[in-house]
């Protein structure tokens, strides 16, 4: 496991934080990672999931969740978010109505989904304000797995305008074949409101899609319809 998490266990912290938690999960949608990879939902909501081999080692996901809530709490808190009240020094009362106050609160940088651990694997899912919270909290953290030079979404119709469509060639999923063919510059043309998304990367990553991909960069390999393996460049993505 990566150094910042070897001190979990099950009696590593027992005071969970609510900063930074959210209650929605992509899981509810298909996300269940078995690798480390990106989600994009339809509204452009970025997730990761950090997933990685905890060996015979003594792990829970209360000290996983634990671990992984602070370290986002001050995260937030470097960025000049207030800091949060321990769930432990809230009484019943205080905790309800920090839950309902969160509702009112302006979205965080970077927020909590999931912490788990199960067979010999430990897995966290982040959710994201936009693309700019993603990349730098993965610079900042040192989530190799996911580290992008940049990561663009947005609808087809916008990312005709910023020239997404000129720069790469597009092919789509081959059916039954198995083999990609190329996109024809008129299936490209009638697209709209598609999802989009700008992937560059200097190592292979793994995104999966809220929806179907339909065009593709050349060289994207798809691992069933909604995930895609993008190499090393500058790639697109279109699903629906």
């Amino acid at each position: 496991m990566r150094g910042r998490w070897k001190a979990v266990s099950a009696a590593a912290v027992v005071s969970l934080l609510f900063f930074g938690c959210k209650r929605y999960t992509p899981v509810e949608k298909g996300f269940a990672p078995e690798v480390s990879s990106i989600y994009v939902a339809e509204d452009g909501t970025i997730f990761s999931a950090t997933v990685e081999d905890c060996g015979t080692d003594r792990y829970s996901s209360e000290g996983l969740e634990a671990f992984v809530t602070e370290e986002v709490a001050r995260y937030n808190e470097s960025l000049g978010y207030p800091a949060a009240e321990p769930a432990a020094d809230q009484d019943r009362e205080g905790r309800e109505k920090k839950s309902r106050d969160r509702e009112s609160e302006p979205n965080l940088p970077v927020t909590v989904v999931s912490c788990q651990v199960t067979d010999g694997k430990a897995t966290a899912i982040y959710q994201y304000l936009d693309s700019a919270s993603f990349l730098a909290f993965a610079e900042s953290y040192h989530d190799d797995a996911n580290r992008l030079r940049s990561l663009g979404t947005g609808s087809a119709s916008s990312g005709r305008v910023q020239g997404w469509f000129e720069d790469g060639e597009y092919v789509k999923p081959g059916g039954q074949s198995g083999e990609v063919q190329p996109a024809q510059k008129e299936e490209l043309d009638r697209l709209n409101k598609e999802r989009m998304l700008l992937v560059e990367t200097s190592h292979p990553v793994t995104i999966q899609t809220e929806g179907t991909i339909c065009y593709m960069t050349r060289d994207v390999e798809l691992s069933g319809e909604d995930v895609a393996l993008v190499p090393a460049g500058k790639h697109y993505i279109v699903f629906k």
